[in-house]
């Protein structure tokens, strides 16, 4: 009995049973539909570093930022995303949404002080940075965005944020991702909207690749759902 059981498992779902396993570390379970989910620090565990890029965020909102990004890999394949904001623009930033995450397994968390020790000198963040993003939410069904929001405790302008990250189930990644940055008007609270980025690492489990516009078009549209909608609820 067991063995027919175990041959149902495909390989995505054993790993994503395996990565749920592993909450030893902290990560915080982050399914679809998930709202306001409280961080907690974790680490890298030993993971092989896979690749990393720089991004400045694109348009003319006070919300603008650099986005530090570096991909990683377990022993068991699976990758993990690792994100840093420094915040260039004239307001400070409450939130950072990134995509696509669609139908992966996904565990949040962040590196805080432990950061500087874990990352190679090939990756532009390797400082530890200041604020740690306090809050996780997914857009819900396939969970195609995840937005951090850094709440009550805006990353200040010139401000570098702590590392924080996705770890997931997925084992090949590509540069079709998209983010979009919220900000915060430092005199009423109220949320600004802020600038885009495009062109980042981002999961993939597509075994042919289709032309980057489909990747890119569908990232953007999530981001900007669940965006949006924290947007929406923080001025209320």
């Amino acid at each position: 009995m067991k063995r027919h059981i175990l041959r149902l498992l495909s390989p995505a779902l054993a790993m994503g049973l395996a990565l749920v396993a592993s909450q030893a570390r902290a990560d915080i379970l982050l399914v679809p539909g998930a709202s306001s989910i409280p961080i907690t620090q974790g680490t890298l565990n030993n993971e092989t570093f896979v690749a990393s890029i720089q991004r400045a965020s694109l348009g003319n909102s006070p919300a603008n930022a650099v986005l530090n990004e570096a991909v990683f890999r377990e022993a068991s394949g699976s990758l993990t995303v690792v994100y840093q904001l420094v915040n260039n623009g004239s307001t400070p930033l409450s939130s950072l949404t990134v995509s696509n995450f669609a139908n992966f397994v996904t565990t949040v968390g962040s590196l805080g002080s432990a950061a500087g020790t874990v990352l190679p000198p090939s990756f532009p963040g390797n400082s530890v940075g200041s604020n740690d993003p306090i809050l996780a939410s997914r857009t819900p069904t396939t969970g195609d965005a995840i937005n951090f929001s850094f709440d009550a405790t805006p990353l200040a302008v010139g401000a570098t944020s702590s590392l924080f990250f996705v770890r997931t189930n997925a084992v090949n990644f590509n540069r079709f991702g998209a983010g979009l940055l919220t900000g915060t008007n430092p005199v009423t609270g109220a949320n600004v909207g802020g600038d885009v980025f495009i062109n980042l690492l981002q999961p993939s489990g597509i075994a042919v690749v289709p032309e980057p516009s489909t990747f890119v078009g569908a990232g953007v549209a999530a981001l900007f759902s669940l965006g949006f909608a924290f947007r929406r609820k923080r001025t209320a």
